[in-house]
């Protein structure tokens, strides 16, 4: 298993036009192709510079990786704060939002696949 964590990211809400920043987590499990541990952060970051709504930025993360590498299982966990709750609304000033993607062998948990990820990420 391939964890990247913590990769920091600064997206634009389509839905409201403002903008949402936090960390995302990626694991995949090689299935012969390898990527750049950087090239990891940089595809996340990428896909965050189009505006979208946080469940989309996670799906569209996902099926990039699912696509390019083909591994046996990805798992994108994206963890954000969305200025939309703190400045408008509810004023919700620490409200997080968490969205997940999970592929493969994380989403049939073959081995216990998907905690040991949640684990290592810290979030089990």
């Amino acid at each position: 298993m391939v964890i990247v964590k913590n990769i920091r990211f600064v997206s634009l809400c389509s839905h409201h036009l403002a903008p949402f920043t936090g960390v995302c987590h990626v694991g995949y499990i090689p299935d012969g192709v390898i990527a750049g541990l950087s090239k990891v952060a940089r595809q996340v970051q990428t896909i965050a510079r189009t505006p979208s709504v946080q469940e989309e930025l996670t799906t569209a993360i996902a099926d990039t990786f699912q696509e390019i590498l083909e591994p046996a299982g990805v798992i994108v966990i994206m963890k954000a704060h969305h200025s939309c709750m703190g400045l408008r609304g509810a004023l919700a000033h620490e409200a997080e939002t968490i969205t997940s993607a999970v592929r493969g062998v994380f989403y049939s948990n073959d081995r216990g696949t998907k905690e040991e990820f949640m684990r290592l990420i810290g979030l089990s």
